[in-house]
């Protein structure tokens, strides 16, 4: 995450975590990328690639780089995703320019974004770029619909 850090050079850091199996990561693509056009030169976007070990993941990290046009990272051991409390995708992360954890949670209420008076990820980074630190994310908006990091799939799998 300090690296990340260090990338955003001063601006808030937007985490879009994305699983390439999940159907709803997939489908959320459009979104996110009317998030970075909207606000790519305000915020630092990166996206966090949730693997199972498959080839996916680098085929994932090429496409959110190219398609995105934003860096793109491959979490590997789920670190990162524990690290600020994902447990699904897709995901959104945004860390405010002191590191402060401003948002973690949904994209939106509705399944597939789709409503847009509760984009909760676009909502919660309109407040953090306004310096908005009062900012409380609406009840439900971290109770993930998605679906379940590949790590903890496997993990339950092999009963552990």
């Amino acid at each position: 995450m300090t690296t990340l850090m260090a990338q955003s050079s001063g601006r808030p850091l937007f985490l879009h975590f994305f699983n390439p199996d999940c159907p709803c990561s997939r489908f959320n693509q459009d979104h996110v990328r009317d998030l970075i056009r909207a606000h790519g030169h305000d915020a630092t976007f990166v996206a966090v690639i949730e693997p199972e070990g498959s080839p996916l993941a680098e085929d994932a990290a090429a496409t959110a780089t190219h398609d995105l046009g934003v860096p793109a990272v491959i979490d590997e051991d789920g670190d990162l995703a524990r690290q600020v409390g994902v447990y699904s995708t897709p995901q959104a992360v945004i860390v405010a320019t002191d590191g402060w954890l401003y948002f973690r949670g949904n994209y939106n209420a509705a399944r597939y974004c789709t409503d847009e008076r509760s984009e909760h990820a676009r909502i919660a980074l309109e407040h953090a770029l306004a310096g908005d630190r009062a900012f409380e994310a609406p009840p439900g908006s971290n109770v993930a619909y998605g679906c379940p990091l590949p790590l903890d799939v496997a993990t339950a799998r092999e009963g552990r």
